[in-house]
């Protein structure tokens, strides 16, 4: 069936800006772009009775917005105008589509130098990746998802600069497509212990070819 048409859903001056879909395949959340900005505006759709609910995420930094792992809220990054820029760096919210009391920071940028800085949730944990100076080096963390943590982060790559893009994990190790070493791209596996706060150890899962890697997915 169609849960979503968006030749019924835009007006003449608007974008389809993307979905997501939640873990249960029950909720859908879509975006619209005004005029093409880069801020749009997002809404959380129940795919089984195919109506919006809550209310509408607005001012989103383009893309910077999904599902939470608890399978309930969304998380988001609204443009803040920091520094007079597009607002990368703002903090990232978390929010229940029903409930705007439910709001709460649950990431702000590790490092004040960072031009930009996003995070993936997984169960109580996130994965921070940070750029600099609007490169395309990225320093990565792994910190609690409760913003009233002290703990540190652990830095998965210190002192080896370099490209790293997250591609998922499996069984305490987490993968990332990098050009590290590698100008026609690696894929190599980081290994934690189950608390997530120290790397066991780092080993080459797909090593470099002699043709590029352009795109790479975790499956299953």
């Amino acid at each position: 069936k169609v849960i979503l048409d968006t030749a019924k859903l835009l007006k003449s001056d608007e974008l389809f800006a993307g979905f997501r879909i939640n873990k249960k395949g029950n909720k859908l959340l879509y975006g619209v772009s005004k005029k093409g900005s880069d801020l749009t505006s997002w809404r959380v759709r129940d795919i089984e009775r195919g109506v919006d609910i809550g209310h509408s995420y607005d001012g989103v930094v383009w893309g910077a917005i999904h599902f939470h792992s608890d399978g309930k809220g969304v998380v988001y990054q609204i443009d803040q105008g920091v520094d007079g820029k597009r607002g990368l760096r703002a903090p990232f919210y978390y929010r229940l589509p029903g409930n705007l009391a439910s709001v709460r920071v649950i990431h702000t940028a590790i490092d004040p130098k960072a031009s930009s800085s996003y995070p993936s949730i997984f169960g109580k944990k996130v994965l921070v990746s940070e750029n600099y100076s609007h490169s395309f080096n990225n320093r990565v963390y792994i910190k609690n998802a409760d913003q009233k943590s002290r703990a540190r982060p652990l830095e998965l790559f210190a002192g080896l600069p370099g490209d790293y893009r997250y591609v998922g994990w499996h069984n305490q190790e987490m993968f990332f497509y990098t050009h590290q070493k590698a100008p026609r791209g690696r894929v190599i596996a980081v290994k934690l212990d189950k608390r997530y706060s120290k790397i066991l150890s780092v080993r080459e899962f797909i090593p470099e070819s002699d043709n590029n890697i352009t795109s790479i997915y975790l499956l299953k």
